[in-house]
């Protein structure tokens, strides 16, 4: 009896068995075959392990930042990446992280299916994003598993039920139809962007997003945006720290080539998380959304912001570009006052700040689609220094929450639990 016990409490310590149970439980209650079950059990552990793998590429590749960075501009960097996040939170809390995202999946349902909120969150990396955030706010908190997956759950539940409705105005005049919504958790940063849109109404140009221009192909390529960003900012911290520094960090090797090489280092520990994502999104969301349409046939999608990108490419260009240089003042700016600065997430300014720009642009066009490109990117640069401490506190050390709501949540969660 003995044995038995210890391997099942072993089992709810693996996340990526944890996972698989979901995935299969989720197969099971569609009626799939055996064969089909197991092999997306078996898909959903590869992609846990993935995420784990990739987030010790990242970390290790970003030590070596970390020591540049700091003595370049005596500062201390944090890089506020999902991914990076996400991984972290997998290899500490990974059976928390995936218990509280299933939970908040079943509260999603739910609300749909009982509220006038029908809409179902189908972005699954950004789920998974979101519950990294809750695992730790509760853990933080010292709120007990069960707890901190009950009310983690509930509140990601909501969350993905409420928030593509608040957005969904804008988004139906954007795509031009009303049975697809945006589920991502920068919603309250797209909400801010496009009422600075709005208040630019009377200066936007007849022809403002009538001619279209396609965004320079490598540029619409995530992965070389974040590599050529890395290989920058990696050239850039050796080349001010000097030769003589710089080379006692990379063990004699030439530092322009060391940080070359450590930039493709980090960028291929984000595609592999990235991969893992992937992996992990296609088998949960495909059992989750089987049962959703079951319960919920007249529900709308929430998904990725990506799906405004073919509908104004000038706005997602100028969210992009503006989004970064807001992310750059904002680290200057912290930086007259603080010894920690947050160095802006291209792949979050690429996706995010594009999505910011186009809801901009939307009521305001260009003036509107740059204005709130440039102070999502200064939110997004300043808000991952709010919970530092409590991040540092749980050995989440230079890493922050990237998107808007990530940090709004948890600070609300913070205070609100804080005082009782």
């Amino acid at each position: 009896m003995a044995i038995y016990t210890d391997l099942i409490n072993n089992i709810f310590k693996q996340s990526f068995l944890i996972i698989s149970l979901y995935i299969a439980l989720g197969c099971f209650l569609q009626k799939k075959s055996f064969q089909s079950t197991f092999s997306s059990a078996v898909k959903g552990a590869v992609g846990v392990t993935l995420m784990g793998i990739g987030g010790e590429i990242i970390s290790e590749a970003l030590m070596s930042l970390t020591y540049l960075f700091q003595r370049s501009f005596q500062l201390i960097g944090i890089l506020a990446s999902n991914e990076r996040l996400a991984a972290y939170t997998e290899i500490k809390f990974g059976s928390l992280l995936y218990s509280i995202m299933l939970v908040g999946m079943l509260v999603n349902i739910v609300v749909a299916k009982t509220t006038r909120y029908k809409y179902i969150f189908l972005t699954g990396h950004q789920i998974i994003y979101m519950s990294s955030v809750l695992a730790i706010i509760f853990t933080y908190l010292d709120f007990s598993a069960g707890w901190a997956i009950a009310l983690g759950g509930s509140i990601l539940g909501v969350l993905m039920s409420v928030l593509p409705s608040l957005l969904q105005p804008y988004t139906r005049e954007i795509i031009g139809k009303d049975n697809v919504a945006v589920g991502h958790f920068s919603t309250l940063g797209f909400l801010l962007s496009a009422k600075i849109g709005e208040g630019f109404a009377k200066f936007k140009s007849k022809d403002d997003g009538v001619k279209e221009k396609k965004m320079p192909g490598v540029f619409a390529d995530n992965m070389f945006v974040t590599t050529l960003s890395m290989i920058i900012i990696f050239v850039l911290c050796s080349l001010i720290a000097g030769k003589t520094y710089a080379e006692d960090v990379t063990l004699n090797t030439h530092y322009v080539i060391f940080a070359i090489k450590q930039a493709l280092i980090f960028s291929s520990g984000v595609f592999i998380v990235l991969s893992g994502v992937r992996v992990l999104v296609q088998e949960i969301m495909t059992s989750f959304r089987g049962i959703a349409d079951k319960i919920v046939p007249d529900a709308v999608p929430a998904l990725d912001c990506s799906i405004l990108f073919p509908h104004r490419q000038n706005a997602m260009l100028l969210g992009f570009v503006f989004s970064m240089i807001g992310g750059y003042a904002a680290m200057l700016l912290a930086g007259s006052y603080s010894l920690y600065v947050v160095i802006p997430s291209s792949a979050i300014c690429f996706f995010s700040g594009s999505a910011a720009g186009i809801y901009g642009e939307l009521k305001g066009g260009k003036f509107g689609a740059v204005t709130a490109a440039t102070l999502f990117g200064v939110i997004i640069g300043l808000l991952p220094l709010v919970l530092q401490p409590e991040m540092r506190s749980l050995g989440f050390y230079k890493v922050g929450m990237g998107e808007v709501d990530f940090t709004v949540v948890a600070y609300i969660i913070k205070i609100f639990f804080g005082l009782i």
